[in-house]
C-alpha cells in the first residue's frame, strides 16, 4: 500500500467516524454504560449485577456491529489472590471477592495464518470511583462518571472495532492478525480484572503488543508512573488529635517534595510525583481522588474576626506553595476553580470552618486543589498563633480511629517499597514533633497499606508499536506533544509490563486525566469518535494489514 492509500484510508475511517450517525451510536453506547451505577462495594451481588448489566450492553453492541469474534465472560480465578501484585479487595473485606465476577473478552481472529508479532490486545476498566453520578448530554459533550475514566474508552473500543467492518465490507481491507478485546474490572481498586487476564498464558499468547486505554488526551505513553495509597488510623481521643493529623498531612507533603526532587528521569521530565490526601473522616470520597472539601467546628478566645486574622497567614502559605486556585478559570463552567477557599460562620457557641477545594484524579493535583492540605495550612498556623484556639472535624460520629487516605506517586526511579517506608517514617515523624511541640500523648498513628499499590514502569520509546502509534495519530488528526513521555498516571498497563517485558505496553486514548475523578467529569464525544478512528487505523498498523513500513 502506498503512502496516498494509507493517508486515504485514515481519512476515510475519520470522516465516518465524525458522521452523525456513529457519534450518535457511540453517544448512545456511552450514555448506557455511564448509566450503570459501577463502583465496586460491598455488597457483591450488586457489583457483580452492575458488571454484568455492562457486559450485556458491550456484548450487544460488539455483536450487533464490531468485526466478527467471539464474546466470552472470562472468570477471575480465586488464585490470583497469591500474586505479589494482588491487591486486596478492601471495598468488600475479603480475598474471596470474585465469586461469579468476570472479565469480558471480544476475540477477533482473521482467516488467514498470521504473522509473528502482529496481533494486539486492547483494554479498558469498566468499574469507577466513587460517587456514581449520572450521565448527562450537553452541547455533545457527555458528563458523569466514568465518561473519561474509563468507559468512554469502552465506547471507542467498540467503535473502533465498528469502523473495522465497516472498512472490511467496504474495501475488503482487514486486520490481518488477532485482536483481543479487555473489558475488566477492578483497576480503580487496584487492578485484580487485568491482573487475572496478565496472568493467563494462553491468552497472553494470543497478542504481542498491549494497549492500555485511559485518559491520555491521544498522547501515546510507553511508561507509566507509580502510585501508593496509605491509610493512617488515629486511635483514642486523646487532646489534640486533630492536629496531629494535621502535622501528619504537612509531612507527608514535605516527603512527596523531596521524593519529587529525586526523581530525575527522561520519560518523566516534568517529575509528575502527585501527594493526595483524598479522605479525612466522612470527608472525601477516594484516596486517589482529591478532597474537595472538608469541615470543622472551631472556637477560640475573642471573636469571628481573630479567628480569621489566625487563619490567613496559613492560606497565604498555601496559596504560596500551590496556587492561588480562586484566580484559575475552570474552562467548563467559566468560573474559578474555586469560589471561596473557605467560609466561616457561627455553628451553635462554636464556629464551623468550611475549607474548599477543587476535586479531580490525583494526577491532576496541580490543577486541582486539595481541600485537606490547604486545612492542614490554615489550622496549624491558627493553633500557632492563637492561644487557646481548638478545633475537631465537624463529624457527627467522632470517630475512632480517625482515618486518613491519601496516595503518593513515584517514578521508575523509586521502589515501590521505599515510598512505602518513607511515608510511615514521615508519620512517626510527625507523632514525635507533635509529642515535643504541643506535648501530644495520645497513640501513634497506624500506617497500613492494603489497598491500591502499583509500581511504576518505563518502557521503549522507539518500538514499533510507538512509531505506528504516532502515524496512526497524526493520519487521524491527533496532535501528540513530543518528545515522548511516560504517562503521569498510574494504571494497569504495569502489570502487563511485569508480567510480559517482552512484549510493547502503550498507554493512550481520550479525555483528560485532570477530569478523571471530579464532579465535572466529561468527555466530548466528537474526540471520542476521533480516538475510534485513530484506534481503528492503528491496529491496522499494528496488525500488517498495511504496509506503512515501507510505504
Amino acid at each position: 500500500m502506498s503512502r496516498a492509500d494509507l493517508e486515504q484510508t485514515g481519512a476515510w475511517l475519520v470522516q465516518r467516524a465524525g458522521s452523525a450517525s456513529f457519534t450518535g451510536f457511540l453517544g448512545d453506547l456511552l450514555f448506557g454504560l455511564c448509566a450503570v451505577p459501577s463502583v465496586p462495594g460491598r455488597d457483591l451481588k450488586r457489583t457483580a449485577r452492575a458488571e454484568l448489566q455492562i457486559h450485556d450492553l458491550l456484548s450487544r453492541a460488539l455483536a450487533e456491529r464490531a468485526l466478527d469474534g467471539k464474546v466470552h465472560r472470562a472468570p477471575i480465578q480465586a488464585s490470583i489472590s497469591q500474586h505479589p501484585a494482588f491487591t486486596f479487595p478492601y471495598y468488600a473485606g475479603t480475598v474471596d471477592a470474585y465469586r461469579g465476577r468476570f472479565n469480558l473478552l471480544h476475540r477477533y481472529s482473521p482467516p488467514g495464518p498470521v504473522a509473528p508479532g502482529r496481533s494486539v490486545a486492547v483494554n479498558a476498566h469498566v468499574d469507577t470511583v466513587a460517587p456514581f453520578i449520572p450521565p448527562r448530554l450537553a452541547g455533545g459533550t457527555l458528563y458523569g462518571r466514568g465518561a473519561c475514566d474509563d468507559k468512554g474508552s469502552c465506547a471507542v473500543i467498540v467503535g473502533a472495532l465498528a469502523l473495522l467492518r465497516e472498512l472490511g465490507g467496504q474495501t475488503g481491507l482487514w486486520p490481518a492478525g488477532r485482536i483481543v478485546s479487555m473489558f475488566v474490572t477492578d483497576e480503580e481498586s487496584g487492578g485484580n480484572g487485568s491482573l487475572a487476564l496478565a496472568l493467563d498464558r494462553d491468552l497472553a499468547a494470543s497478542y504481542d503488543t498491549v494497549l492500555v486505554m485511559e485518559s491520555t488526551e491521544g498522547n501515546l505513553h510507553p511508561a507509566n508512573r507509580g502510585a501508593l495509597w496509605y491509610r493512617a488510623e488515629f486511635p483514642g481521643h486523646a487532646p489534640g488529635r486533630l492536629r496531629l493529623v494535621m502535622e501528619v498531612v504537612r509531612e507527608l507533603e514535605r516527603t512527596g517534595c523531596r521524593l519529587r526532587e529525586e526523581s530525575s528521569h527522561p520519560l518523566f521530565p516534568d517529575r509528575p510525583v502527585p501527594t493526595c490526601h483524598g479522605i479525612l473522616g466522612p470527608f472525601g470520597d477516594h484516596p486517589s481522588a482529591i478532597c474537595g472539601m472538608v469541615r470543622f467546628l472551631v472556637r477560640a478566645p475573642g471573636d469571628e474576626a481573630a479567628v480569621r486574622q489566625a487563619l490567613e497567614p496559613g492560606l497565604a502559605d498555601y496559596v504560596a506553595r500551590y496556587g492561588d486556585k480562586t484566580k484559575v478559570t475552570n474552562p467548563a463552567t467559566g468560573r474559578p476553580k474555586v469560589a471561596r477557599h473557605y467560609d466561616l460562620a457561627k455553628k451553635g457557641p462554636d464556629l464551623e470552618l468550611t475549607v474548599r477545594g477543587s476535586a479531580g484524579h490525583m494526577g491532576s493535583i496541580l490543577e486541582n486543589d486539595g481541600a485537606i492540605t490547604k486545612a492542614a495550612s490554615l489550622l496549624t498556623e491558627a493553633w500557632q498563633r492563637l492561644p487557646g484556639f481548638e478545633a475537631e472535624l465537624a463529624s457527627p460520629d467522632h470517630p475512632d480511629p480517625l482515618v486518613l487516605e491519601g496516595g503518593q506517586g513515584f517514578l521508575p526511579t523509586h521502589g515501590i517499597d521505599e515510598v512505602e517506608s518513607r511515608i510511615r517514617a514521615a508519620a512517626a515523624q510527625a507523632w514525635q514533633t507533635a509529642r515535643a511541640g504541643f506535648s501530644y500523648a495520645g497513640a501513634a498513628p497506624v500506617v497500613a497499606f492494603d489497598k491500591l499499590h502499583n509500581d511504576a514502569f518505563d518502557g521503549d520509546p522507539d518500538t514499533r508499536a510507538m512509531r505506528a502509534g504516532l502515524l496512526a495519530a497524526r493520519i487521524a488528526g491527533i496532535t501528540v506533544l513530543l518528545p515522548v513521555t511516560g504517562f503521569r498516571a498510574s494504571c494497569d498497563a504495569r502489570l502487563f509490563a511485569r508480567e510480559h517485558p517482552d512484549k510493547p505496553v502503550i498507554t493512550t486514548g481520550p479525555g483528560s486525566i485532570a477530569l478523571a475523578h471530579g464532579d465535572g467529569e466529561r468527555i466530548d464525544l466528537a474526540e471520542a469518535a476521533q480516538s475510534s478512528a485513530f484506534l481503528a487505523l492503528y491496529l491496522l498498523l499494528l496488525t500488517g494489514s498495511i504496509d506503512w513500513e515501507g510505504a
